[in-house]
């Protein structure tokens, strides 16, 4: 008696059958490890914002490490482990390309991330550099009130510190914290001695 005929569409069906499970296990498996598509992986732990009204306002914000004594500003945008994300202008760079037409962003703001796990302190000003076309301290302004917020990025954001501060003069600065960084977030936020950043940047003394 000859089996053949009954015996090879049981072998094609066992035959797709292996095909079928190989597929769905290389698929299940794709999923629970996706490939590595390269590039740079977001490392910051901590986000550092000022924002202002919109306008033709130019604020700037400084943050230094007080163990490195490093500053990021609009002259010096990364140092150490902290990166100025961007020097906002006011009006004159609020402007994106979409779509081949210039649009108007309304937001005024400053962002300086830190970046890795690190240990340390930090301080906070906030420096009127302009006022329309006004450059001079001497001349009245409508006071400017800036919102600075410290947020926490790992493992979800939260907000831990905000405040806001009133800028009264072209070229008035404000130490606005200082906080400390630790394995377990933001500790010993005071408010206490207080440094002119940008005063010592330019006669280029350092901090003390």
């Amino acid at each position: 008696m000859n089996d053949d005929g009954e015996l090879f569409p049981f072998i094609d069906y066992l035959f797709n059958c292996l095909i079928v499970f190989i597929t769905m296990a290389v698929l299940a498996f794709l999923l629970i490890n996706p490939p590595d598509e390269g590039g740079v992986k977001p490392d910051a732990e901590y986000m550092i914002t000022i924002t202002w009204p919109k306008g033709d306002i130019d604020v700037d914000l400084y943050v230094q490490q007080m163990s490195t004594k490093g500053i990021v500003y609009f002259k010096s945008r990364e140092s150490g482990i902290m990166f100025l994300e961007r020097d906002d202008l006011g009006d004159k760079n609020d402007f994106v390309i979409i779509d081949y037409q210039q649009v108007k962003i309304e937001t005024n703001k400053e962002i300086v991330f830190l970046r890795g796990k690190h240990i340390d302190e930090y301080a906070i000003n906030v420096h009127l550099y302009r006022y329309d076309e006004i450059l001079s301290s001497e001349t009245y302004i409508e006071p400017v009130e800036v919102v600075v917020e410290v947020a926490k990025l790992v493992p979800s954001y939260e907000v831990v510190y905000t405040n806001t501060v009133k800028l009264s003069y072209v070229k008035e600065e404000i130490h606005v914290v200082r906080f400390t960084t630790s394995k377990t977030g933001i500790t010993d936020v005071t408010h206490l001695m207080p440094i002119m950043m940008n005063n010592k940047i330019i006669v280029n003394e350092g901090f003390q």
